[in-house]
């Protein structure tokens, strides 16, 4: 390699402090630790912003184009930034985005960036303060369910919906209800895809609710998605119209009440299994699996540190259901999605087997 030349001498002093020190530092790993999080912050900051829109609606646009409205001395850098990192490429006044960039901005791994970047990161920014117990989770801070719900919507979409409708097609099923529906994005993805199909959403909170109503009415589906302010955790007070659904599904809510210990999702399950009535085909319980390694641990983190119950993995919901009074028809999952997923078809333990099972 060439030595460069400068104008003055260039002194290098050798201290064996100074060394070891930097030497821990990259031998640490911390250095790429930051870089990753300083492009996950960017990258959130570009699809918030209306950056990433822009640069996917086009192979090329120009930087002006790009910018327009935007900070001009921000924006700019920011480019530099994303090119530095390899997400896009500057040629002649335009930009694109490479073909790992244009990955980087896909919708679903948005969505799961912004599961963690936006719905969890209010808890996670305050692992010290709750550690000490100087603010409570609940109380103090919690995670934000409106982004929770609208990224998960994204995710669910990728992975979920088609196991979903391919489940009630073998149940020769027709009207599900939507436990914790939120907004009602699952249910309008599905009704979107089946024509067939009508829905019922569940939801504690009013003001999700009439959200969902809202949407639900852009999408034109008033006549086929209905919603309904209930606790989806106290069956029996539900309103009538949940009596239409010939299907009950729970996604991801089930295995947060293992923090107050199995019993109490048993006892759950079991208050499902009475309103199981003969016409209903059963309750489709769709739970994450959760593997405490390397993979899953910062799944593992943000149900740590917001009290909720550990998701299980499948052998160990299935011994649960035997301690139910629901038993396990059929499991279905698509391997390496999102939190790998599995849905479990439950009936209850005296109804007769389905054909084929």
């Amino acid at each position: 390699m060439a030595t460069q030349t400068l104008p003055v001498e260039a002194v290098e002093v050798a201290d064996d402090a100074i060394r070891a020190d930097w030497d821990a530092v990259r031998d640490s790993g911390i250095g790429g630790m930051i870089q990753n999080h300083f492009l996950c912050m960017a990258l959130f900051g570009v699809q918030e912003s209306g950056l990433g829109a822009r640069l996917r609606a086009a192979d090329r646009v120009s930087v002006d184009d790009l910018l327009q409205g935007m900070d001009a001395h921000f924006g700019a850098g920011l480019l530099h930034y994303l090119e530095i990192r390899g997400i896009l490429v500057r040629e002649n006044g335009t930009v694109s985005l490479t073909p790992r960039g244009r990955l980087l901005l896909g919708d679903v791994q948005q969505a799961l960036l912004g599961y963690y970047h936006e719905a969890y990161a209010p808890v996670i920014r305050q692992i010290a303060p709750l550690l000490t117990k100087q603010i409570e989770y609940g109380t103090d801070i919690s995670r934000d369910m409106e982004a929770l719900g609208r990224h998960c919507d994204v995710m669910t979409a990728s992975f979920g919906t088609n196991i979903v409708l391919k489940a009630m097609e073998e149940m020769g099923a027709s009207c599900i209800l939507d436990l914790g529906c939120g907004s009602g994005g699952f249910l309008i993805d599905a009704c979107k895809r089946d024509p067939e199909l009508r829905g019922i959403g569940l939801d504690i909170s009013p003001e999700i609710i009439e959200r969902g109503r809202q949407r639900v009415r852009e999408e034109g589906l008033e006549d086929r998605i209905e919603f309904v302010v209930a606790d989806a955790f106290h069956p029996d007070v539900w309103p009538e119209v949940c009596e239409r659904a010939d299907v009950i599904l729970a996604i991801g809510t089930i295995h947060e009440h293992f923090r107050n210990g199995e019993q109490a999702v048993i006892d759950l399950l079991d208050r499902y299994a009475e309103i199981l009535s003969g016409r209903m085909k059963g309750f489709l319980l769709a739970e994450p699996e959760l593997y405490r390694d390397e993979k899953d641990a910062d799944f593992y983190l943000v149900h740590t540190f917001t009290r909720q119950g550990y998701p299980r993995p499948r052998d160990g919901w299935l011994e649960l259901l035997k301690r139910t009074r629901l038993r396990c028809e059929r499991l279905y999952y698509a391997r390496e999605t999102g939190f790998r997923f599995c849905y479990y078809h439950l009936v209850p333990r005296d109804a007769a087997p389905a054909e084929g099972v």
